[in-house]
């Protein structure tokens, strides 16, 4: 089951997108070796070393990677990964098994979004 991120409302001003983007590890093991080794180039993170770490670990860059990578992986037309300058702290990401709850990365915000708060309210 996917993990959802969404950006900062300014961050997804500036760069766009939906709201949500899904980003499922388990996609990975169906990406051509070119296409991975390409995104490690360009990130100067092993794929490896992202999902099993530094992500979960909340670091700037490892939350950046997810993201960006998410992005990429679901067509999201996005800014090479240098030019990817988002408030990594105020990033948000939720569990759909967990419920609509958006759980922000350490230190990041917990104020869930105005989509989540509608569909408590229903």
């Amino acid at each position: 089951m996917p993990t959802e991120f969404r950006l900062s409302d300014e961050d997804l001003a500036q760069y766009g997108g939906p709201e949500w983007v899904p980003f499922d590890r388990d996609q990975l093991h169906d990406v051509p070796f070119d296409e991975l080794h390409k995104w490690e180039k360009e990130t100067g993170i092993g794929t490896v070393v992202l999902l099993a770490g530094e992500f979960a670990e909340g670091t700037a860059l490892g939350i950046k990677g997810v993201i960006w990578l998410a992005r990429k992986m679901n067509k999201v037309d996005t800014v090479p990964f240098k030019d990817f300058n988002i408030k990594t702290l105020k990033a948000r990401y939720r569990d759909p098994l967990a419920g609509d709850d958006a759980v922000p990365p350490d230190g990041g915000s917990s104020e869930p979004s105005s989509e989540t708060k509608r569909s408590k309210k229903a």
